[in-house]
C-alpha cells in the first residue's frame, strides 16, 4: 500500500493542498478535514453519521481530564456524568470503573452533589462510573442498595419516566442496576 502523501490524487493530499494559501482554515474533501497548525498539518476523518459524530464529542469531554482541570465540585462531576449519560443515549456504553476505583471515590462525588442517601460499600468487581451512578441516585434515586455483588439504584416512583432516567429502564422496573 502506498503512502497517502505519494499519491496526488489522494483525498489526503487534496485536503492538505489548500493550507499553503490560507493557514487556519479547515479545508474539507470527501469526508476529510484538514487545517494547519504551528506544528504542521492536522488532518481528521469525522464519523459519516451525526449520532456517531455526537458520540465522538462526547466521548471526548469524558476522557480528556485536562478539559476538567481546575472546574470546581460538583460541576465537574456534573459535566462528565451528563456527558456520558447522553452519550448512553445515542448508544454507547456506560462507562465502568473497578469495584475498589467505585468505593473509594463514591463517597467524595456523594458528598459533592450533596447526596443524602447512604452510599453503601459495593463489594463486586465494577459499576457504572460513581459520577454518573450518583448524579441519577441524586435527581432520580429513592436508596443505592448492594445484593450480593450487584449494585442497584431504586428509582424515585414520581421520577421514573424523565428522559434521563427512561433509557436505562425497562416498563416496569424500579430499579436501575449499576454493576
Amino acid at each position: 500500500m502506498r503512502r497517502p502523501d505519494f499519491c496526488p490524487e489522494s483525498p489526503w493530499r487534496r485536503t492538505r493542498a489548500p493550507h499553503a494559501a490560507a493557514p487556519g482554515v479547515i479545508a474539507r474533501v470527501e469526508g476529510w478535514s484538514a487545517r494547519t497548525g504551528h506544528n504542521g498539518v492536522w488532518v481528521a476523518i469525522p464519523p459519516d453519521a451525526v449520532v456517531d459524530r455526537a458520540r465522538d464529542v462526547l466521548d471526548g469531554m469524558v476522557h480528556e481530564r485536562a478539559l476538567w482541570d481546575g472546574v470546581p465540585e460538583p460541576a465537574q462531576s456534573r459535566i462528565v456524568a451528563l456527558a456520558g449519560i447522553l452519550a448512553a443515549m445515542l448508544g454507547a456504553d456506560l462507562v465502568r470503573v473497578p469495584g475498589a476505583a467505585w468505593n473509594r471515590r463514591a463517597p467524595y462525588i456523594a458528598a459533592a452533589f450533596g447526596l443524602q442517601m447512604r452510599v453503601p460499600h459495593f463489594p463486586g468487581a465494577g459499576a457504572v462510573d460513581p459520577r454518573v451512578a450518583l448524579l441519577l441516585a441524586t435527581e432520580f434515586g429513592e436508596a443505592l442498595e448492594v445484593a450480593g455483588d450487584d449494585l442497584y439504584l431504586r428509582t424515585a416512583p414520581d421520577r421514573r419516566d424523565d428522559p434521563l432516567l427512561r433509557v436505562f429502564l425497562t416498563p416496569g422496573d424500579d430499579s436501575l442496576k449499576l454493576s
